[in-house]
């Protein structure tokens, strides 16, 4: 297909974020995501800083590490699993919660939205299929999750 038509819902969705309205990414996100439905896990970036966004319901895993001193830290990660965060110099590393969306701007993590749904859920295709056995996800090791 190509051009000038969808071809994934991650076009979709970023075109929605892009005119969204916010004076900054993080707000256009927050803005644009209350109109979808379903899971997510965004990571995105508009070259000032770096916005991540989990669904409400908590359906798709975000992960967000500290490498050095967590009050200050020399750099963040961001993962939908944490196994990279294993074979790295990682001090400190969280799920990010449902309807949680991070700013990350000047070396500095903050959450700048949190409105979590009642209901909570997870995608069993991400604990059966995706995510590494080692993996820590809502609090158990997925080997024993599977």
């Amino acid at each position: 297909m190509g051009g000038q038509y969808p071809d994934s819902d991650s076009w979709i969705a970023l075109n929605v974020i892009t005119r969204a309205k916010g004076n900054d990414l993080a707000e256009k996100m927050i803005n644009a995501q209350r109109e979808f439905e379903g899971g997510w896990a965004f990571i995105a970036t508009d070259g000032k800083g770096v916005v991540a966004s989990r669904d409400p319901q908590g359906i798709r895993p975000l992960f967000l590490a500290t490498i050095g001193d967590p009050k200050q830290p020399q750099a963040h990660l961001l993962s939908v699993d944490p196994a990279p965060f294993n074979s790295l110099d990682v001090d400190e590393y969280r799920e990010i919660l449902p309807s949680e969306t991070v700013s990350i701007v000047d070396g500095q993590a903050l959450t700048v939205d949190l409105s979590p749904d009642s209901e909570q859920r997870s995608c069993i295709f991400e604990i059966v299929y995706m995510m590494h056995p080692d993996s820590k996800y809502m609090g158990q090791t997925i080997y024993m999750s599977r």
